[in-house]
């Protein structure tokens, strides 16, 4: 659901911020997630998409969201010279994500049926 998704996603970035990061870094990783899950939920929502298609999103806005932490931040860097590059790896990477994510749930029995995308 939703609602487990957010709180895994708000627990890991603040343990791993804490543990490994700083305050910033938590920002950003918050930022990423909140960017992230929602627009994962309305492709879901959508019924359109895949696992594999949501994922490639939500790798996509992950990045945003942090870009866009960060322009708030440090206004006077140059941001969108990472864009592309960002772009494109949030793309692979999730993409990759959500093929592993298909892989598993046709292996695993009864898997993912109830809460499936």
């Amino acid at each position: 659901s939703f609602r487990a998704a957010a709180a895994v996603s708000v627990l890991r970035v603040l343990i791993i911020g804490f543990l490994f990061g700083s305050l910033f870094s938590i920002l950003y990783g918050l930022s990423g997630a909140l960017f992230s899950l929602l627009a994962m939920e309305l492709l879901k929502k959508t019924g359109k998409f895949g696992i594999a298609g949501v994922s490639a999103c939500g790798g996509v806005m992950h990045n945003t969201g942090q870009l866009s932490a960060a322009a708030i931040v440090l206004p006077r860097l140059p941001f969108l010279q990472y864009l592309p590059f960002l772009m494109l790896s949030g793309l692979f990477f999730g993409t990759v994500t959500g093929i592993a994510d298909e892989q598993i749930l046709r292996r695993l029995p009864g898997a993912g049926r109830k809460n499936e995308l």
